[in-house]
């Protein structure tokens, strides 16, 4: 088996420096998170050609998953990832949800037999699709005991268009997923949630489309 060590570490300089490995099947060894971290650094690398990744039965906790997420934001190659049967619960869904949200090539990813949950589960369908979130709340500022300072800044207030409400925020959604694999993955008592979310991201999904989701393969058996 393959260790999260030297041999991760070998691995990974090849990823980063061969342009011409563009399949790399490593399932069922022993990354575990510093393997994954490792492999997540050669990732961003410009040099990586990486098409098809499978890191399946590896023991990849979240620390491990934080760091693929963060090297496949910038990757622009890699289209097929298998992540199945790892360690990860639904603590890691959150940095899932915003690698999804950024990345725009990954296009077949299976996350199936982990501890996502239907917490987790609810977040990652919410990275597909298009949300409008209300404006930022904004910071209470402390009072001064001038009393001249505080005449001042009500003077201000009055002429300032900074009071003005703050327009919503466009939330970034995946528009090149075309298969998403969640099976076994224990969404348990938060079913009818995670059905509502489901829905309302198919109701936007429109293949080969670049303004919304394009979801076409969904698994969500046994759970």
């Amino acid at each position: 088996r393959i260790s999260g060590g030297i041999g991760a570490e070998a691995i990974a300089e090849m990823v980063s420096s061969h342009g011409a490995c563009s399949e790399l099947y490593l399932g069922s060894n022993d990354l575990r998170t510093h393997g994954a971290t490792t492999i997540g650094k050669s990732l961003s690398s410009k040099e990586s050609l990486i098409v098809v990744l499978d890191l399946s039965n590896n023991k990849i906790a979240r620390d491990g998953i934080i760091s693929l997420c963060k090297g496949i934001v910038d990757n622009t190659t890699l289209l097929k990832l298998n992540l199945s049967n790892n360690t990860f619960t639904h603590t890691s869904a959150p940095m899932l949800a915003d690698m999804l949200s950024i990345n725009q090539t990954l296009q077949v990813l299976d996350l199936s037999w982990n501890g996502i949950a239907g917490q987790g589960t609810i977040k990652i369908f919410q990275s597909l699709r298009k949300r409008t979130l209300p404006p930022p709340k904004k910071k209470k500022k402390k009072k001064t005991k001038n009393k001249t300072k505080n005449k001042t800044k009500k003077m201000n207030l009055i002429n300032d268009d900074s009071g003005d409400e703050e327009e919503e925020q466009v939330q970034h959604w995946n528009t090149s997923l075309r298969s998403l694999d969640l099976s076994w993955c224990g969404v348990g008592n938060k079913s009818m949630l995670v059905a509502e979310e489901v829905v309302d991201t198919l109701r936007q999904c429109k293949y080969n489309n670049t303004e919304c989701c394009s979801l076409t393969h969904l698994n969500l058996s046994h759970n």
